[in-house]
């Protein structure tokens, strides 16, 4: 028996109570206490309930006591384990090893075959213990219900299952939803279950659909000739841009669906090749299809001529009076504002922070007042002296500064209508949040 490495030894004068004091620290002392506290039901139980193997050492006339095995399956399930036949194929008792307080080793083997075959024993031990459905019977493998629990406990047991379910793709999608909607690393768990199907699926455009909706990850196991399929994949992005991040390189090094997956989101900056990053050409692409791709892009390349030309809707010879001070030129952010005030996120931490500069901005473009630096949205003088500056701007406050009796003053007088905020775009009422580097 194994002890835990813990000394044995005791005292052969141990009082009653320095036994329990023992057993609740590890019920292994059970086997070292003398024989007639051995005999006791109340120390059996309380061994019994710290370590369910105690069971196996106690005197046959309790380990035939219906009641006593009652008690002792209820503190503790694994106790089931080393009663007699008898008692294991007890339906009433083996129910209650499930809701035991400790369920720990809790497993169908240790069930009666004819208990084994009882669907309802079926479904309260297999959450606890799923490796035990490789040893059911096969109609238990085709049970919908069952097959569920399983695959969401354990997602390498698809094989397992019967060929009617494997080749069920409603059966397959579902459980597929149970595994995202599981415990921590269900990413992980997606993958191991779309590695199983049936190859056929994995060839089946409207599955492979499906499967995205649920996992983006699965396009790893997409068959070549659907991966092949450009139109098909940018229809794959549309439904779930995610997907893009486990596209193969080969894939992804194809101008025309990593342009079309910047333009559809952004975000997906971080998972572009290398080798496009730094072309313009192919920049130049995702940015006229979005022209939030330059947003991402690192300093140097928003400093790019051609770039910012197809973001912002500049000539060349427009730039070329600027001799290639972009951001960090004042005259040059003030144009750019003109044209969007989202602009005014790419002007140097220097004009960023220039009151005034932010000032003539807004004055240039309300939209300036949503763009603009937090510390200045913040600031009620300012936002009172920029809506002086640009009665508009007030369509970029957040709610909370039409309380003020000057801002409100500004409102009315362009007729403002409350009512308009139910319709405008922009909310911000968290304003605290709000920056250019975290926006």
């Amino acid at each position: 028996m194994k002890n835990n490495n813990i000394n044995l030894n005791i005292n052969e004068n141990i009082t009653r109570v320095e036994a329990i004091s023992l057993l609740k620290k590890n019920g292994y002392y059970y086997n070292a206490l003398p024989e007639d506290m051995k005999n006791d039901p109340e120390i059996c139980l309380l061994a019994i309930k710290n370590k369910g193997r105690v069971f196996d050492f106690i005197p046959n006339i309790l380990k035939n006591d219906r009641e006593f095995v009652k008690k002792a399956v209820s503190i503790n399930g694994y106790a089931l384990r080393f009663a007699n036949d008898e008692f294991r194929d007890d339906k009433e008792l083996v129910m209650l090893a499930p809701e035991a307080k400790s369920t720990l080793y809790l497993s169908l083997k240790y069930v009666s075959e004819r208990l084994r075959n009882d669907r309802e024993v079926v479904l309260k031990y297999l959450p606890y213990d799923i490796s035990s459905f490789k040893i059911l019977n096969n109609y238990f493998k085709n049970d919908k219900e069952i097959a569920l629990i399983v695959i969401k406990k354990n997602a390498s047991l698809l094989k397992l299952l019967s060929e009617d379910l494997q080749n069920d793709k409603n059966f397959l999608l579902d459980a597929l939803k149970e595994i995202k909607n599981s415990e921590f690393g269900y990413k992980y768990s997606c993958d191991r279950f779309i590695r199983q199907v049936n190859k056929k699926y994995l060839d089946n455009k409207a599955f492979i659909k499906k499967v995205i909706k649920i996992h983006p990850g699965g396009i790893k196991f997409a068959s070549k000739r659907i991966l092949n399929e450009k139109e098909f994949i940018s229809k794959l992005i549309d439904i779930n841009s995610n997907c893009y991040e486990f596209l193969p390189n080969e894939v992804k090094n194809d101008w025309l669906i990593s342009s079309y997956a910047l333009g559809k989101h952004p975000n997906l900056w971080n998972y572009i090749p290398n080798e496009l990053r730094n072309n313009t050409s192919f920049l130049g692409l995702a940015v006229g299809y979005n022209s939030y791709v330059f947003k991402c892009l690192p300093r140097d390349l928003q400093n790019n001529k051609h770039l910012i030309c197809i973001a912002f809707d500049f000539t060349m010879d427009e730039l070329d009076k600027y001799e290639g001070k972009y951001w960090d030129s004042k005259p040059f952010v003030l144009d750019a504002v003109l044209k969007g005030s989202n602009s005014l996120y790419y002007a140097s931490d220097d004009i960023y922070n220039d009151r005034d500069f932010t000032l003539e901005a807004i004055r240039a473009n309300e939209g300036c007042m949503y763009t603009c630096n937090i510390k200045f949205r913040a600031d009620t003088d300012f936002v009172i002296e920029a809506c002086n500056i640009n009665h508009r701007a007030v369509y970029y406050l957040p709610q909370r500064y039409l309380l003020n009796k000057k801002v409100n003053e500004i409102a009315n007088s362009i007729e403002f209508y409350y009512t308009e905020w139910e319709s405008y775009p922009y909310e911000w009422d968290d304003i605290d949040t709000l920056d250019r580097d975290t926006e």
